[in-house]
C-alpha cells in the first residue's frame, strides 16, 4: 500500500499541471476533496464506522477543513498555475520543518538543535529551489512560491493544532466530514472566482478529474491514512519523502521541467533537512519516552 500510495501521489503533481491549464484550480480542488470525501464516507459506512463528530472535535473539524485541506489545496493547484510541479512538489513538503517553531511557539515543545538546524538548512534549500536572484516582485512565478510557501506553513499550523487537541473520535473517523465541508468550500470559492466550470469533457479532462478523485483523492488520501496507523512516526516521514522526490522526476519527464544547478542543490538541500527533521523527531520522542519509564 505505500509504494501505491507514493507513486500515485508523486505522479500526482504533473497530472495536476496538466489539468490546471483548461480547469480552473479550485474546481480542479473541489473535485478532488469532494471526491475523497464521498469515497471514504461510503467506505465507512459498509464497514459501520460513519458517525456524525463529537462536538469536542468541532474545532478540529473545522480546522483541517479549512486550513489543512481547502486553503492549502487550494493555493498549492492554484499555485501550478506559476510554478512548474516538481519544486512545488518540494516547497509543500518543507511544511514539517515549519511546524517545529511553531509547535515550540504554541505548544511549549522544545526546539531542539536538531530541529533548528534542520529549519536552517531548509530555509537555505528553499531559496536555492526559488533562485531569488532571478525573480522580480511581479512575477508569476513569486506569485507561485508566495503561495507554495503559504500553503506549507499553513500545514504545519494546522498539523501543531492536531497534536495539540484532545480527540474524541479517531482522524479517520472525522476525515470524510472534513474532506466534504472542504470540498463545498472549494466549490463556493471557485464559484466566486471562476464562475460556473466550463469543461469540454475531452479525454485529458475526463483522465485528469478520474485521477484527482479516484487516485490522487481516494487512494492517496485512505493509503495516507493507512501508512500513518502501519507504520511509526519516523518509518512514515522517511516513507513519504518519496513523494516529492517521484514527483520532480514525472515532472522531467511529463512536463519537461528544467533543473538548473542551483535547483538540482536546493532538492539536495530541502530533503536533506526534512530527513534531518524526521530523525531529530525520532531522538526527541525516544528521550521523552525514556525519562516517562
Amino acid at each position: 500500500m505505500a509504494a501505491v500510495t507514493v507513486l500515485v501521489l508523486g505522479l500526482n503533481w504533473p497530472v495536476m499541471t496538466f489539468g490546471v491549464a483548461t480547469i480552473p484550480p479550485l474546481w480542479l480542488t473541489s473535485m478532488r476533496l469532494l471526491g475523497a470525501g464521498v469515497g471514504i464516507a461510503a467506505l465507512l459506512w459498509v464497514r459501520g464506522g460513519l458517525r456524525r463528530p463529537p462536538r469536542s472535535d468541532y474545532a478540529v473539524v473545522g480546522s483541517v477543513a479549512i486550513v489543512r485541506l481547502a486553503l492549502v489545496f487550494g493555493l498549492v493547484t492554484s499555485a501550478l498555475l506559476f510554478v512548474p510541479p516538481g519544486r512545488a512538489s518540494l516547497l509543500t513538503h518543507t511544511a514539517g520543518l515549519w511546524a517545529a517553531p511553531l509547535g515550540a511557539w504554541f505548544l511549549s515543545e522544545r526546539l531542539t538543535r536538531g530541529r533548528a538546524i534542520a529549519l536552517l538548512v531548509g530555509i537555505a534549500g528553499i531559496a536555492l529551489l526559488m533562485e531569488p536572484w532571478t525573480l522580480r516582485i511581479t512575477d508569476r512565478a513569486t506569485i507561485g512560491y508566495a503561495m507554495l510557501v503559504t500553503a506549507a506553513i499553513a500545514t504545519a499550523a494546522s498539523t501543531v493544532h492536531m497534536r495539540g487537541h484532545r480527540w474524541a473520535s479517531s482522524p479517520i473517523a472525522l476525515m470524510p466530514w472534513q474532506l466534504l465541508i472542504a470540498g463545498c468550500l472549494s466549490a463556493v470559492a471557485a464559484v466566486s472566482v471562476a464562475g460556473a466550470p466550463r469543461l469540454a469533457w475531452d479525454l485529458r479532462e475526463i483522465g485528469v478529474v478520474a485521477y484527482q478523485v479516484v487516485l490522487a483523492g481516494g487512494v492517496g488520501v485512505w493509503g495516507t491514512i493507512t501508512i500513518s496507523r502501519a507504520l511509526p512516526a519516523t518509518s512514515t516521514g522517511i516513507v513519504m519523502m518519496a513523494v516529492p522526490v517521484i514527483g520532480v522526476a514525472s515532472s522531467v519527464l511529463a512536463v519537461g521541467e528544467l533543473l538548473t544547478p542551483a535547483t538540482l542543490a536546493g532538492m539536495g538541500v530541502v530533503l536533506a533537512a526534512i530527513a534531518a527533521n524526521v530523525l531529530a523527531d525520532r531522538r526527541a520522542s525516544t528521550a521523552v519516552s525514556a525519562a516517562a519509564a
